[in-house]
């Protein structure tokens, strides 16, 4: 069996099993009744967007805005290698055959990054074309520099072991990179593009035959990539959500447990712990933010009256998981051991607390753009 063989057969299966976990989510019935209008949603939106930018995009609002949003777009993706960890009995005595499912795995990283770049620009060409009068040759140069910025991340990801220098430079080169587009000529930044992508893919193709350099790294990035989408199910679904474990470690948020209101009755007191639960939960609080970002995209981008429509129905979703997420924060077994009296309730203000702050937010959104769109 050749490297290529071996690479082949594993990113088959690879499809398989993502494809197999996408399929117990995606039934035909949200396939009939949400993807496939969403598709022909998206496809009728992008073609207005052709005709008419002004309703998706304001020309006042600067280019940077627009990087930011593309280069958030692209921090996600790493170099594959397909590789197992059986492989470090057997297939790394033989530096020909993991040099040749490194090298496939690298190519089809490339050209998979590349693919995606390209999406991506494809869904923000009417901006750069309608709104910014780009040409087509700084929307070139525009794309390599993406493309640059996203191998240079990937290659961060793949030699920094800690993540707190990810942190702390992934901020740190999204900016620079933003600052060369937004100051230098286009051809120089592009031309600039080009030479660090040639760098970066002359970098990796040396370490290549380095069988052990990063061999633990690459494991813990395959195992974090074939488990991307579960990951992303559970993060959307609070039934199957893992606790976090704390066990002998000081909580980031509130270390010291300090008191946040003053009010010492009980329905008070029932919020301040619910609330500190609910900080301290990294799950928690991310999807509780994924939730008011995608919800807060989609009313920039989508026309005036869908705007409306999103932001009523996200209040009652948000609403909703709320409640379910009190509801399960209630059924901990610390309330097993501490009962609460069940005519004691934090609801109201918990709701309050949590739905109001995106709510308002994105109501200033949807009136400033209404009134903006009525005026021009």
């Amino acid at each position: 069996m050749t490297g290529r063989q071996l690479f082949n057969k594993r990113l088959i299966e690879e499809l398989k099993f993502q494809s197999g976990i996408i399929r117990s989510v995606v039934d035909w019935t949200i396939a009939v009744y949400i993807i496939i209008p969403a598709l022909v949603a998206a496809v009728m939106i992008y073609k207005e967007a052709w005709q008419n930018i002004s309703l998706y995009w304001h020309e006042d609002l600067r280019i940077s805005f627009l990087l930011v949003l593309v280069f958030l777009f692209s921090l996600s993706g790493n170099f594959r290698t397909h590789i197992m960890e059986a492989d470090l009995l057997y297939i790394i005595q033989r530096e020909k055959l993991l040099y040749g499912l490194k090298l496939h795995a690298f190519i089809f990283s490339i050209m998979l990054t590349m693919l995606q770049v390209i999406i991506l620009f494809i869904c923000v060409l009417p901006i750069l074309v309608k709104a910014y009068h780009l040409s087509l040759i700084e929307i070139l140069f525009l794309y390599i520099a993406v493309f640059c910025f996203r191998l240079f991340l990937m290659t961060l990801k793949k030699i920094l072991n800690r993540n707190v220098y990810k942190w702390t430079l992934f901020p740190l080169v999204s900016i620079i990179f933003i600052l060369f587009i937004l100051n230098l000529p286009y051809v120089i930044y592009g031309i600039g593009s080009v030479i660090t992508i040639f760098s970066i893919v002359y970098f990796h193709m040396k370490q290549l035959r380095k069988t052990n350099r990063w061999f633990l790294k690459e494991l813990e990035i395959e195992d974090r990539e074939r488990v991307r989408y579960i990951q992303l199910i559970m993060s959307f679904s609070t039934e199957v959500e893992k606790a976090p474990n704390r066990l002998r470690k000081t909580p980031f948020i509130f270390p010291k447990s300090k008191r946040i209101f003053s009010d010492d009755s009980p329905e008070i007191r029932l919020l301040e712990l619910l609330l500190k639960s609910f900080l301290r939960n990294k799950a928690s609080v991310f999807a509780y933010l994924q939730i008011t970002m995608i919800t807060f995209s989609a009313i920039i981008i989508v026309p005036i009256l869908l705007k409306w429509i999103i932001f009523i129905c996200s209040i009652f979703f948000i609403h909703y998981w709320l409640h379910h997420l009190y509801r399960k924060m209630l059924d901990s077994p610390f309330f097993a051991i501490v009962p609460i009296d069940e005519k004691y309730s934090a609801w109201s203000h918990f709701r309050m607390y949590l739905l109001f702050p995106p709510v308002i937010v994105f109501a200033i959104t949807v009136i400033f753009i209404t009134i903006r769109f009525l005026i021009v």
